[in-house]
């Protein structure tokens, strides 16, 4: 698909089910804490959910599970803003047509005008905006 292929091709790493993805977040939660990477390095990264348009709950890939752990780092951060520019590690949940215009304007935007259909998701969306 067109969104994979502009993943791929801007460096993101897709996180293709809620298992794996779900890990990542706890990995990232963990070393938030410490403030550092395993390198020693600053944190400073951004997991985006990124949701197709339809309008159902079932078969989204969000789990109970991914959505808890979702919502852990958004309280962690505070208020979520619709962007990550203040935050070492922040979530952002979204409509595929933000990834377009991302690559439109040449950075990440916050997630304030994309707002996805899925319920779960939007449920997220509101934490992060």
């Amino acid at each position: 698909s067109d969104v994979q292929i502009l993943l791929k091709e801007s460096g993101a790493s897709i996180l293709s089910s809620a298992g794996m993805t779900t890990k990542v977040v706890k990995e990232l939660q963990e070393s938030m804490l410490v403030g550092k990477d395993d390198e020693g390095d600053d944190i400073c990264r951004t997991v985006v959910i990124l949701c197709d348009e339809s309008a159902s709950d079932e078969g989204c890939g969000i789990t109970n599970a991914l959505c808890k752990e979702l919502k852990l780092v958004m309280e962690m951060n505070g208020e979520g803003g619709g962007s990550c520019s203040d935050t070492a590690f922040c979530v952002l949940v979204v409509n595929t047509n933000w990834l377009f215009d991302c690559v439109s304007c040449g950075y990440m935007l916050g997630a304030k005008d994309y707002e996805p259909a899925i319920p779960l998701a939007k449920s997220l969306w509101k934490l992060c905006v």
